[in-house]
């Protein structure tokens, strides 16, 4: 197992649309929020490609 340490941590916000109507008005289909900074995202990898991994990090 790697254990990672993220002392910066984001949350990331995506937004999911149909299309882009510039000048125009453009609704939502969906929202997601993710964990992200360096560690959280070598965790992710790590766990695409099978290997066993725990995120840590500072809240506050």
């Amino acid at each position: 197992m790697i254990i990672t340490v993220t002392l910066s941590a984001a949350m990331d916000k995506t937004v999911w649309i149909d299309s882009l109507k510039r000048g125009g008005l453009n609704r939502i289909r969906r929202i997601e929020y993710d964990g992200s900074g360096k560690g959280i995202n070598v965790s992710r990898s790590l766990y695409a490609m099978g290997v066993q991994s725990l995120a840590t990090g500072l809240l506050g």
